[in-house]
C-alpha cells in the first residue's frame, strides 16, 4: 500500500501496508500521551497521514513532543552510528597506511634524467643517465659558453644496512657514458638494453669531453646523438659487496663458459620500453634514429646455453 505523510509542509511518499501505518500510528498516539518535553504546540507541526488506496484521511493528530523527541534521537543515533563507523574505518585505514619516508640524495648532486635502474639482491642499481651541470641549456653558462648535455657512466648502489640507507659508488662503471635505455629486473640482474650518448665536436673537429669540462662547450660545439644497441646485465653480489657488468645473463650456478653473451639489438634504439615475461626479453618502440617506431622483439632466453638447439 502506498501512503503520505505530511510533515513540516512537505509530503513524504512510503510504501507499506496498513498494519504498518495503523502500527506507525499507534507509536505516535502512545508517545504523545507519555511524552511531555514542555515543548509548545506551535513548535512542531502536525502529522497527517493519507491513505491513498482509500483516498480515506485520518484525523491529524497534533504531537509536538514526540516530534521534537524523534528528532532527537535520529539525529543522536545519527551521530553515534557514523561516528563510530568513520572512526572504525580511519582507524582500519591507518594500520595500513602508506608513507613517505626520505632517503639519501643520489651523489650526483644535479641529479640524473634516463639513468638505469633496478632493485638487485636488496640493493637499488642507478646507473648512467645524463644531465646539464653547467646549467639549463637555453641560456649561457656563468663563462658565457654552451651547456653541454653530459652523460654518464658512474655505477650508484643504494644498501639498507644497520646504519641505514646509504649510497656508494663502487668501481664498476657501464661499457661508455649512456642514458635513457630499458632495464628490466631479473632475479639475476637488471638487464640493461639500448641507450643513447652525445658526441660535442668544435669546428675544428675537435671533441669536446663534456664530463671533463663540466658539461660546458663553446657557443659554436655542435652535438650529435647516437644511440646504443648493447644489452648487458648489472648484478649486485651482497656478500663481496661488488658490482659486475656483465653481456651475459646467468644463474649463479650455473657455468658462464656455456653461456652465450647477449645478442646485440637489430637496430641501435633509445627511449623504448621492456619487459620480462617467464623466459623472454620483450622490448617495443623506441627511437632508433628516424623518430618513434613500432618495432616489437623479443628474446628468448632459453636459448642463451651454447649447447642448445
Amino acid at each position: 500500500m502506498s501512503s503520505r505523510f505530511r510533515y513540516a509542509g512537505s509530503e513524504i511518499e512510503t510504501r507499506s501496508n496498513e498494519s504498518q501505518v495503523a502500527a506507525f500510528q499507534a507509536i505516535l498516539a502512545h508517545s504523545s500521551a507519555q511524552l511531555n518535553f514542555g515543548v509548545p504546540q506551535a513548535d512542531c507541526p502536525p502529522v497527517t497521514s493519507v491513505n491513498r488506496s482509500s483516498n480515506s484521511k485520518i484525523k491529524p493528530r497534533e504531537t509536538p513532543d514526540v516530534c521534537r523527541f524523534l528528532s532527537g534521537l535520529f539525529i543522536a543515533w545519527g551521530i553515534l552510528f557514523f561516528g563510530a563507523s568513520i572512526c572504525a574505518a580511519e582507524s582500519a585505514f591507518q594500520g595500513s597506511l602508506l608513507e613517505w619516508s626520505a632517503l639519501p640524495d643520489l651523489p650526483n648532486s644535479d641529479g640524473v634524467a634516463g639513468p638505469f635502474v633496478g632493485v638487485h639482491q636488496g640493493a637499488l642499481i642507478v646507473a648512467g643517465g645524463a644531465n646539464f651541470p653547467a646549467g639549463v641549456p637555453w641560456h649561457a653558462t656563468a663563462g658565457g659558453g654552451k651547456s653541454l648535455k653530459t652523460y654518464h657512466q658512474a655505477i650508484h648502489i643504494l644498501t639498507n644496512d644497520d646504519q641505514g640507507p646509504r649510497w656508494q659508488t663502487v668501481a664498476a662503471t657501464l661499457p661508455r657514458p649512456l642514458g635513457y635505455g630499458v632495464s628490466i629486473e631479473t632475479p639475476h640482474g637488471v638487464v640493461c638494453i639500448g641507450g643513447e650518448w652525445q658526441e660535442h665536436r668544435l669546428p675544428d673537429d675537435s671533441i669536446v669531453d663534456s664530463l671533463l669540462t663540466g658539461g660546458e662547450g663553446s657557443a659554436e660545439t655542435t652535438s650529435t646523438t647516437h644511440r646504443s644497441d648493447a644489452v648487458f646485465v648489472i648484478r649486485w653480489d651482497a656478500g663481496k659487496q661488488k658490482v659486475e657488468v656483465s653481456d651475459q645473463w646467468h644463474l649463479p650456478e650455473e657455468n658462464p663458459v656455456g653461456i652465450r653473451p647477449m645478442p646485440e639489438l637489430p637496430a641501435a634504439t633509445t627511449s623504448a620500453v621492456g619487459g620480462m615475461i617467464g623466459d623472454y626479453l620483450y622490448l617495443a618502440s623506441g627511437d632508433h634514429g628516424e623518430g618513434g617506431s613500432a618495432q616489437y622483439w623479443r628474446l628468448d632466453l632459453r636459448k642463451r646455453f651454447k649447447d642448445a638447439d
